[in-house]
This record gives C-alpha cells, sequence and structure tokens, in this order.
C-alpha cells in the first residue's frame, strides 16, 4: 500500500492516521483468521510428515519377514576355520559332518620342446583342443561331454610360437598359453584353466604338410595322449590332471574342483593345500534364533509406531487439548487398513497358526502388539512352514518332486491340489543298429549337420579314427554338438546316449519346441553311426491342472488359472495323477509393506492428505495476497474520501475566515466594535 506521508492540510486531521487505522481494521480479522488457518495447516501437515516417518522405521522391520528364505535361512559351524571353507550356496539339510582332505585338484599342464624363435613360422593348419581323461586299459581318450570342442586356424599370419600363443588365447577355449625363454630358445606352455581328471588336453592337429603326428611342423605340437612320445604324443606332461579326494564320515569323494558343490546338498566347500592332511567337523543347523530376532522387532517396531501415533492423534478431555492429527481421518484409515491386515486369518493355507493371535501374538485396547515369546518359539520350533506362511509371500508344494516358482499380485491365497494328465518330454532322435566297437570314422566322411530345438548348427566335424566303443563315439558327438557355435549361442544341447547298439541324442530341453534332427551326413558316416536324415521324435508339454482348472503347459512347468493364475509350478520328475497340493501365502509382513508402500506412492492416502495440506497452505496464501488488493483499493478510497474532505474543510475554512474580513471592513463595524469593547 502507498505510504500516506502528510495531514490534512486544510483541516489538519490526522488523515494518515485515520487511514491506517481504518485499513487494519478491516485487514487484520481476516489476516489474523489466516495466520490461525495457516498455523494449524502447518502443524498437522508437520505431525503427517512425522507419522510417515514413524511407519517407514516400521516398514524396515518387514525386510526380512517378507522374504520366504529367511525363514529357511540355514547356518554353519566350522570347528577349525583355517582348514578349509564352508558356505551355503543352496538349500542345506541340517547335518554334522567329519571332513578329511586327502588331495587337492590339479590342472594339467603340458610343455612343448624347445624353439630357437618364438616369431619364426612352425607350420599351418589347425588345432583341435578337447578335454576328457585316457582310459588306460584301452587306451581310448574319453571326452569330456560337458567341455565342448575349438579348433583353431593357424595360417601364414600366425603360424609362430608368438602367433599360436596369441590363437589360443583368443579362442577361449578353456587353455591358457605362454610363452617362456628358456636359455637359448623359446617353449610353449599349455595350461587347462580347470582342475580334474576329466579336464586332461588332447591336441589334434590337422597339419597341411599332411602327416599329423610327426615333429615337422605344426604337428610338433601334437598331443594325443593313447600315443606314444614323439609319434604323437609330442608335448611333454608336467603336471597330471588330478581330481581332489576328500572323505567325508569315512567315504571317498573325488571332484574335478577344488571348490566343491554337489556332495552336501547346499554347501560349497573350498579346500586349499593347508587343508591337506587335516580333518574339521561341519555343522549345518536350521538358524530359528534368527527368526525369532526377526519376529522381536517386528512386534517392537510396530509398538513404537503405535505409541507415536498415539501421541499425535490423542485427546485430553480435562484440557481440551489435542494432538496435531487428532480427528485426521486419513491416519484413522491408515491404521484400519494396517490393523485388518493383522487380523488376516490364514486357514486358507494354514491348519493349526492360522492367525498371528494363534501364533501368539495379540491386539491390545491401546492398539499395541502383545508377544506370548514362548508360544511363539514353539511355534518356530515345530512348524516353521506355517510361521513363514504368516508373514511372508511364499510357496510350497507338498510333493518333493513338484517345485513352487513364483506368482503373481493377481494369485488368490489358497492351498491347490495339483494334478497332472500328461508329463512332459524331451524330443529325441534314435539312431539305427550300428557295430558295437571298432567303428571307423573316416577323415574324407566325417562332418554332418544336424537341428536342436529348430536351431540349424554349423558343419560338425568328428576326429577321424577307429572308436573302440559306442560309448567313445557317444561322448565324442556329444560334444562336438554341443560346443557348436550356432547351437550353444541359442541356448540348445543334447545327451548323447547308447541304447542296445544304436544311438540316442536327446534335447536337453523339454517341450513341444525341443526337437532332433539329422541335416545332413556323408554315406560312410551314416553307416558307421547308424544316423541318417530324417526328424526325430518332439517332445511334448506337460497337461494338468491346479485347484481345478486346467493349467497352462510350458516344457515342464504349469501355469494356474482362474484362483491359482499367475501360479507357476515345475514338475521334475513323478508319474501322472494326483500330485499333492501346492499353497501360496501372502503373509501379513508382506501385505504391510505393500500397504505401506501404497500410502507412500503418488495419488496414495498419506501422500494424497499431504498434497491436500500443501494446496491449502497455496490457497491461504493466495488469499493473503487477494487481501493486500483489497486493503490497498480501500487504503486508496479512503485516502481520497479524506483528501476530499480535507479539501472541503480547508475551503469552507478558508470562506470564513474571507467573510470575517469582509464583515469587519463595513463602515461602523469599527465603531461597533469599540462600543462593545
Amino acid at each position: 500500500m502507498p505510504a500516506i506521508t502528510s495531514v490534512g492540510v486544510g483541516s489538519g486531521i490526522d488523515v494518515q492516521g485515520l487511514v491506517e487505522k481504518l485499513v487494519a481494521a478491516e485487514g487484520d480479522p481476516v489476516s489474523k483468521k489466516l495466520d490461525r488457518k495457516e498455523a494449524s495447516i502447518q502443524s498437522s501437515l508437520t505431525a503427517l510428515g512425522v507419522f510417515q516417518g514413524a511407519l517407514t522405521e516400521f516398514q524396515t522391520s518387514l525386510a526380512s519377514l517378507k522374504d520366504a528364505q529367511s525363514f529357511t535361512k540355514m547356518s554353519i559351524d566350522l570347528s577349525d576355520e583355517e582348514v578349509l571353507n564352508a558356505s551355503i550356496s543352496g538349500d542345506p539339510d541340517p547335518g554334522s559332518y567329519d571332513i578329511t582332505v586327502e588331495r587337492l585338484a590339479q590342472q594339467h599342464r603340458l610343455v612343448s620342446g624347445t624353439f630357437s624363435s618364438d616369431l619364426e613360422a612352425i607350420g599351418t593348419g589347425s588345432i583341435s583342443i578337447q578335454f576328457g581323461e585316457l582310459n588306460e586299459t584301452s587306451g581310448d581318450f574319453i571326452v569330456n561331454p560337458e567341455r565342448p570342442v575349438k579348433n583353431i586356424f593357424i595360417n601364414n599370419d600366425n603360424n609362430s610360437l608368438r602367433g599360436i600363443q596369441r590363437a589360443i588365447n583368443d579362442a577361449d577355449a578353456g587353455v591358457k598359453a605362454s610363452v617362456l625363454r628358456v636359455g637359448k630358445g623359446f617353449r610353449l606352455i599349455l595350461s587347462s584353466e580347470l582342475p580334474g581328471a576329466t579336464n586332461s588336453m588332447r591336441l589334434k592337429i590337422n597339419d597341411d604338410d599332411t602327416v599329423d603326428t610327426d615333429l615337422l611342423g605344426l604337428s610338433t605340437l601334437s598331443y594325443e595322449p593313447g600315443m606314444l612320445q614323439n609319434q604323437g604324443q609330442n608335448l611333454r606332461q608336467t603336471s597330471e590332471a588330478l581330481n581332489a579326494i576328500i572323505k567325508i564320515d569315512g567315504v571317498e569323494i573325488q571332484s574335478p574342483e577344488n571348490s566343491i558343490n554337489d556332495v552336501i546338498n547346499g554347501i560349497t566347500l573350498d579346500i586349499n593345500s593347508e587343508s591337506v592332511g587335516k580333518t574339521v567337523e561341519l555343522k549345518v543347523f536350521h538358524d530359528k534364533a534368527k527368526v525369532t530376532a526377526a519376529i522381536d522387532e517386528f512386534v517392537s517396531q510396530y509398538n513404537a509406531f503405535i505409541q507415536r501415533t498415539n501421541e499425535l492423534t490423542s485427546y485430553d478431555p480435562e484440557t481440551q487439548e489435542a494432538g496435531p492429527l487428532a480427528g485426521e481421518s486419513s491416519v484413522r484409515n491408515a491404521l484400519s487398513q494396517l490393523r485388518r491386515v493383522l487380523g488376516t486369518n490364514f486357514s486358507a493355507v494354514n491348519t493349526q497358526y492360522v492367525s498371528l493371535s494363534a501364533l501368539g501374538i495379540d491386539t491390545e485396547r491401546s492398539g499395541e502388539q502383545k508377544i506370548n515369546s514362548n508360544k511363539v518359539q514353539a511355534a518356530i520350533n515345530n512348524n516353521i512352514n506355517e510361521v513363514a506362511q504368516l508373514f511372508s509371500r511364499t510357496g510350497s508344494a507338498s510333493d518333493p518332486l513338484v517345485r513352487y516358482i513364483s506368482a503373481t499380485d493377481d494369485t488368490q491365497v489358497g492351498r491347490y491340489p495339483v494334478f497332472i494328465d500328461v508329463l512332459p518330454t524331451q524330443g529325441h532322435y534314435i539312431g539305427l543298429d550300428v557295430a558295437a566297437s571298432n567303428i571307423i570314422v573316416p577323415d574324407d566322411a566325417n562332418t554332418l549337420t544336424v537341428r536342436v530345438d529348430n536351431t540349424q548348427s554349423s558343419v560338425i566335424t568328428l576326429n577321424s579314427k577307429i572308436y573302440n566303443s559306442l560309448e567313445n563315439l557317444a561322448s565324442e558327438l556329444q560334444s562336438k554338438i554341443n560346443g557348436d557355435r550356432e547351437l550353444s549361442a541359442n541356448g540348445a544341447a543334447v545327451n548323447v546316449s547308447v541304447e542296445g547298439n544304436h544311438l540316442v541324442l536327446t534335447s536337453q530341453r523339454f517341450g513341444g519346441t525341443s526337437n532332433i534332427a539329422i541335416e545332413d551326413i556323408p554315406e560312410q558316416l551314416m553307416v558307421a553311426t547308424g544316423l541318417t536324415v530324417k526328424q526325430g521324435q518332439s517332445g511334448s508339454d506337460i497337461q494338468g491342472a491346479i485347484g481345478g482348472n486346467a493349467a497352462i503347459g510350458n516344457g515342464r512347468t504349469l501355469l494356474g488359472q482362474g484362483d491359482a493364475r499367475g501360479l507357476e509350478i515345475k514338475v521334475v520328475g513323478g508319474a501322472v495323477g494326483r500330485r499333492g497340493t501346492v499353497s501360496y501365502s501372502k503373509g501379513v509382513a508382506e501385505k504391510l509393506d505393500k500397504l505401506v508402500v501404497g500410502f507412500m506412492e503418488p495419488g496414495g492416502l498419506l501422500q494424497g492428505r499431504t498434497k491436500g495440506f500443501t494446496d491449502n497452505l497455496k490457497n491461504i496464501a493466495n488469499d493473503r495476497e487477494k487481501l493486500a488488493e483489497k486493503l490497498e483499493k480501500s487504503e486508496k478510497r479512503h485516502l481520497k474520501t479524506f483528501t476530499n474532505l480535507d479539501a472541503l474543510v480547508g475551503k469552507m475554512r478558508s470562506t470564513g475566515e474571507y467573510l470575517s474580513r469582509q464583515l469587519a471592513a463595513l463602515p461602523g463595524a469599527r465603531g461597533q466594535s469599540n462600543r462593545q469593547g
């Protein structure tokens, strides 16, 4: 508002003071009302922030309880942690084991003869690197079917010792190559990246000089374990490929690695040189103490939240003082929803502990939770699965060969019977009967192409040789097929086995997309292997029902419909017919967490209320601006009115003074004045 800087010049009236008082009288009541309203909203907004903070702190106690794995978590204890390392890598069973380490696994290492230069040409051709184990009795090299072959091509650009070293390392063949200066010469060192007896190296050379096993050209680097030294076995072994050996409760176990994870279910053992010859005791036990602590923390944090909320929403009838959130509907609504979740009935999935109250957690009049620690501990000790289903989002199957995979927000809590109509199958190909031994794969007819799971392979080349058994040929074929870059890039792989006197190729995938076909094979190889150009038998998807509704089958998995919509299970074996039940639960921790997240989201209950308070503060600011505009107009109006009045009074005073002077000047006025005096 413009300041008034002078009193009335004509009337002597304090126009400035008068206008200010009039404007203040008009504006102060409204301004004070806005101040009180703003203070109340600010107080409520601050208190709502405190409420949300208390709610968020409570939410942190839900993290472990909503995770189903927290209830099945196992712990381990070693009598001497310096001897070996043990860690949980899966879902182990409780138990106690005496473990003795007798030998470490060892990698295979080979060294070449001495070359006068590491940059001069050696020869050209190709190096085929395979992994496996020499059968000392038959002299056959048994290919490790889990490790695909690698073919490395050597030409004039990389045919020196250094060039071959780089080519091997760049091929990612599972072999590390290095060149060492030894005296006045150089040697190539080859080390298998993986230890274990079945990871011995075999280097088959296809030398461009047509002789693959002599000491000339590229064949200088040949290493055929079943051949004589310097006649195919041209590299020297400096470290034998060995399995690790341990004894568990007196039973000898061999492992190709020093990290052993497939002996004690769900436990990985890492052994080292300090372990050899020593014995330790390993205990695996269910860590129920952590479950107890998590439930105690949940109750404690919830009670702290309720206590803080009660302070914010309290009302004292004697003093008539109310907390800043007393009567706040959003807080009442939030508390109501939280309490409703705490009272959820779980009889659809549990038979004994159907509620938190049945577990030993009751709600008192204040809204706080009271825990019966003895009752809760008994439940944890006796039926941890039902306790887990009270708190977490979890699923379980009563049949050990049925696996719960996942569920969605659409899946309803419940226990669903599972019925299998048709088990899944894998695509397979059965070859013709052939000779069981002395199988000849010739040099000029050793290639074929296959199709696995609708993926076409590259040209697959088998090692040309006489295979002593059909099993050896099966291992070779599996290694070469699974090593094909086209197939491996699409996740397609096979198992090759022998049934009777014929080869059987089986896709590692289940379901309708599982299939195998021989696309191309020369006649001589066809006769030797029994594999002909044809399509094998395709696999089929599982068929069955979950909860009485037909489920969608895909490979070995079933996807539920109806109330079980989104519930996915996997059947890993067993027979057709009734297969027990699958239970799915959204426990209170899972529900509470989701509820709190929803409160805090944009548009959620609490965020919506916070926005309402903020909008009200903006409205008050707008009202203040409008009031200021109104008072400014009033000031101008009052100023104009009193200015005009001041002018009028001044004018009237001036007229009066004029008239007085005129009257005094009239004849007889002075004499009359004197007589009166």
